[in-house]
């Protein structure tokens, strides 16, 4: 069976390096960390809201004349 050149340690295709890129975590101190961090942190912030809005809309809104 064949082993990837990437697997023993040779370096690997670009294809093998651009993965590793993607699951590598950015350098510290560095600008995409940073970007990375915010994103996140807005991402998370959003689910945060709209699950809060969805639980306040379900409560106060009354139930239609249709539902079961």
């Amino acid at each position: 069976a064949r082993v990837p050149a990437g697997a023993l340690g040779a370096g690997g295709s670009a294809a093998a390096q651009r993965i590793r890129r993607l699951i590598d975590p950015p350098l510290r101190g560095s600008a995409a960390r940073a970007v990375t961090s915010v994103a996140l942190t807005a991402a998370s912030v959003t689910a945060v809201t709209m699950l809060a809005f969805a639980v306040v809309i379900i409560l106060r809104c009354p139930p239609a004349s249709y539902a079961w």
